[in-house]
């Protein structure tokens, strides 16, 4: 567990940074790669070993990170969504349910997808709480982080070798 420590606080990290307005729209694409990165330098820092990194430590470290921002994301969204009842989810749903009347399905399915969303809207305005909802972002931060995260992670391990790679070359 200790070897892992790092990409945990850095995914906790990410986790709380999903969820500020504006910042947390960046936090799959750009944040999440940056901590995975962040991790594996933290990582040779800790353990003081700086020789060439694996793709799979990269990988692994991606998915770690990945996986602990999602879960943390999706735990702190539910709760400001069980103190406030009201989020991002809340608040543009009707305008997606009409963008969502353009697409080229039978009538049918849009009306139970439209009434699936109002569903979960109203349950949140209600409770504060939605089992669809919460299933769907789980799933979705999982999805989006396990791919984001090893893609940081195979990142950042290039980015550490090919700098350990020409500090050798310009000792030598």
């Amino acid at each position: 567990m200790k070897k892992y420590f790092a990409p945990i606080i850095c995914g906790f990290s990410i986790g709380i940074i999903q969820n500020i307005p504006i910042i947390g729209s960046f936090s799959c694409c750009i944040l999440l790669p940056l901590a995975v990165f962040y991790s594996l330098v933290l990582d040779q820092k800790a353990t003081k070993n700086y020789d060439t990194i694996k793709y799979t430590k990269g990988l692994l470290f991606g998915l770690l990170t990945g996986l602990a921002a999602a879960l943390i994301g999706s735990t702190i969204d539910i709760i400001l969504t069980l103190m406030f009842k009201s989020n991002s989810f809340t608040e543009s749903i009707d305008m997606a349910i009409q963008k969502f009347e353009e697409f080229p399905l039978d009538a049918s399915l849009k009306k139970l997808a439209a009434d699936t969303l109002l569903g979960a809207k109203d349950d949140i305005l209600k409770y504060g709480f939605s089992l669809f909802y919460t299933f769907s972002m789980f799933v979705d931060q999982i999805i989006i982080n396990s791919i984001f995260g090893p893609i940081g992670g195979l990142i950042g391990v290039a980015i550490l070798n090919s700098n350990k790679n020409r500090r050798n070359n310009t000792r030598n």
